[in-house]
């Protein structure tokens, strides 16, 4: 486990709720404006939940997924909300 890991920054038990980033749902290969700033939401909302930063998180998280249900993104959707 490394030092710089913002997770050892937590509790222990919001630590063992953290979900892994599943780098699959996210479209890299886009060049539409939305499909990028809802990939971008969803890291940075799930980067801010790691950090511990909730309220933040929260805000990023629920763009996200907003973003994502309009594009018709189930599965960008479903992270967000997880």
């Amino acid at each position: 486990m490394s030092l710089n890991n913002p997770k050892n920054n937590l509790p222990e038990a919001l630590r063992e709720t953290l979900l892994p980033v599943d780098e699959s749902i996210v479209e890299t290969d886009s060049a539409d404006p939305a499909v990028i700033e809802a990939n971008r939401l969803l890291k940075v909302g799930i980067e801010l939940y790691q950090r511990g930063e909730l309220p933040a998180a929260i805000v990023a998280l629920k763009k996200a997924h907003i973003l994502c249900w309009e594009l018709g993104n189930q599965q960008g959707s479903k992270q967000a909300l997880e």
